[in-house]
C-alpha cells in the first residue's frame, strides 16, 4: 500500500513508540502502571509529581509513556537509554483518555467513542 486509506470511514492515529501507562490519581499522590499492573511509579518520579498537582481528587488516565528525539521523533531506544540512566527530562506522556475523574471542575467525555464522534 502506498499511501493510507482515505474517507469519512477510517480513523487513523499517531503510533506512539513507547510504554502504555495508566496514571491513577488520588489525594494529590499519583502513580504509574502498566497494562500488567505492574508499578512503575518509581521509574518515573517527575511524572507522578506532575499528575498529583492536577486539580482532581481522583482520576484514571490512559496514556503512552515516550521519549522525544532532538528532532521531534519519538525514540522507544531512546526511552530504554532514558530509564538505565534516569535522565528523564525529554520523556513525555500522552493522554489518550481520561477514564474517570472526580474533578473540582467540570470535565468533557473524553471516552474512545465521544473522541471519536468529536474528530469527525
Amino acid at each position: 500500500m502506498s499511501a493510507p486509506p482515505r474517507g469519512e470511514d477510517w480513523v487513523h492515529e499517531i503510533k506512539f513508540d513507547g510504554y502504555r501507562l495508566l496514571a491513577v490519581v488520588a489525594d494529590r499522590k499519583a502513580e504509574l502502571f502498566t497494562r500488567a499492573a505492574n508499578d512503575w511509579s518509581e521509574r518515573f518520579k517527575p511524572l507522578c509529581a506532575a499528575f498529583a498537582k492536577l486539580k482532581v481528587s481522583s482520576a484514571v488516565i490512559d496514556g503512552e509513556v515516550v521519549h522525544l528525539a532532538d528532532d521531534g521523533a519519538f525514540s522507544f531506544h531512546g526511552l530504554q537509554n532514558a530509564l538505565s540512566t534516569t535522565k528523564l527530562d525529554r520523556v513525555r506522556y500522552y493522554a489518550f483518555d481520561l477514564l474517570t475523574s472526580m474533578a473540582s471542575t467540570y470535565v468533557r467525555d473524553f471516552s474512545p467513542s465521544a473522541r471519536l464522534c468529536s474528530e469527525k
